[in-house]
């Protein structure tokens, strides 16, 4: 992979989203708005009770937390699916696949951008919460950082399969609304995932952002983590990191090879 690619493709997707400022404004809001909306129901309700059930008492910043990491690692995911399915409707996918750098750089520059992204539309809700919801900023604020950061690398994986969804079905609008929210709910977005049944549980723990969500709320608001400790969660975190790039581009390069057999990636 050639670095001076995926700059090239990190470059130009800085540009084309300074075009469209209110990409951002649009952003923010819903990370705001999936807050409130817990927020709004669940004014007035027993604090002592949803604390028995999750460690901490602070009901505001638990849902802020859990809607700006949903928003923030949740990007890869659905700006994969629509990279892949607009390149293919204005019929440019075909002309990226025949230079010389190829699709792993044009991949590579849109991770590090949703990265980019990401790190601000996290940041802003997070010093809101430190400023308005009683969220301590000297307490974990590098071990949530390193949670962040680390668990960008599965989850970037995992938007692999994504993108080899949408060239095999050319369909994003159904497949990436579906996918979206039942990700946010199996992370735990809203809900505590040790109140899951077994079974939800299990695919719960299968997903690289049930970590990365837990292990943010456990460092900054001193709840439990979900083995116990920030060294398990974080080597479970780590495991997800070598093994979820490794199957993404697995499966992504076969169904690359046999689109590209059949009637080629840049069919619309």
């Amino acid at each position: 992979m050639s670095w001076t690619g995926v700059m090239a493709a990190f470059r130009v997707k800085i540009k084309e989203s300074l075009r469209y400022r209110g990409y951002w404004i649009s952003d923010l809001g819903f990370t705001f708005l999936m807050a409130l909306l817990p927020i709004m129901i669940g004014r007035g309700g027993d604090i002592d009770a949803f604390e028995a059930l999750t460690g901490t008492g602070n009901y505001y910043g638990y849902m802020l937390l859990g809607a700006c990491t949903f928003m923030a690692i949740d990007a890869p995911l659905w700006q994969m699916g629509n990279w892949f399915r607009r390149e293919q409707q204005i019929g440019t996918l075909q002309s990226i696949y025949l230079t010389p750098d190829g699709s792993m750089e044009a991949l590579g520059g849109l991770a590090l951008f949703c990265l980019f992204r990401s790190c601000i539309i996290a940041g802003i809700p997070f010093a809101t919460g430190f400023v308005w919801f009683g969220l301590e900023p000297s307490r974990g604020i590098i071990l949530a950082l390193a949670f962040f950061i680390v668990g960008f690398i599965p989850v970037c994986g995992l938007s692999l399969f994504i993108g080899a969804l949408v060239l095999r079905l050319k369909e994003t609008g159904a497949l990436l609304n579906t996918l979206q929210m039942s990700f946010g709910l199996l992370m735990g977005m809203w809900v505590q995932v040790s109140l899951f049944p077994v079974a939800v549980r299990a695919v719960s723990y299968s997903l690289p952002m049930t970590w990365v969500a837990s292990g943010v709320r456990a460092s900054i608001m001193g709840m439990p983590y979900l083995f116990g400790s920030w060294e398990s969660d974080f080597i479970a975190l780590l495991m997800h990191s070598i093994i979820m790039p490794v199957l993404g581009a697995m499966v992504f390069l076969y169904v690359e090879k046999r689109v590209k057999m059949n009637s080629g990636v840049g069919s619309f």
